[in-house]
């Protein structure tokens, strides 16, 4: 019995391993209004595809528009991978997780100070300043 016990226990887990989990959220709010919706508040975890090893983040803050977009998803990405682009006024921060079932930041710095100009680094300080998880994403890294 303690055998058969073990063996159900272990195909389990394996079974449990299997799965990967990801925070999926897609939301667009104005500048400074701060991200308090489903993103933050309830995770929403789903069950990503079996080529899908990773969790991605994206942060778009478009400054002309007083706007940013943040998005979370499962992805085929299995690494930790920060990167970033500014075309005009839009600042794009993409962010490539391999924990299980989070979007937090492992404490690495995201991007480089000098990939934003001084005013654009004062609009990200300010676009995230209200989250209400500064530990995870883009926050608390600058």
């Amino acid at each position: 019995m303690k055998l058969f016990v073990a063996v159900i226990l272990l195909a389990f887990q394996y079974a449990h391993a299997a799965n990967h989990y990801c925070s999926i959220c897609n939301a667009k709010v104005s500048l400074g209004a701060g991200l308090t919706d489903d993103c933050f508040l309830k995770p929403v975890l789903s069950d990503c595809k079996a080529d899908e090893h990773g969790c991605y983040a994206s942060l778009k803050i478009n400054t002309a528009a007083k706007t940013m977009e943040f998005k979370r998803s499962c992805t085929a990405e299995g690494k930790e991978l920060g990167q970033s682009s500014v075309n005009g006024d839009e600042i794009l921060m993409e962010r490539f997780f391999s924990e299980y079932g989070s979007n937090c930041d492992n404490g690495e710095i995201l991007f480089s100070h000098n990939s934003l100009s001084g005013a654009q680094l004062a609009t990200f300080k300010d676009a995230v300043k209200n989250w209400e998880r500064p530990e995870c994403d883009f926050t608390g890294r600058i």
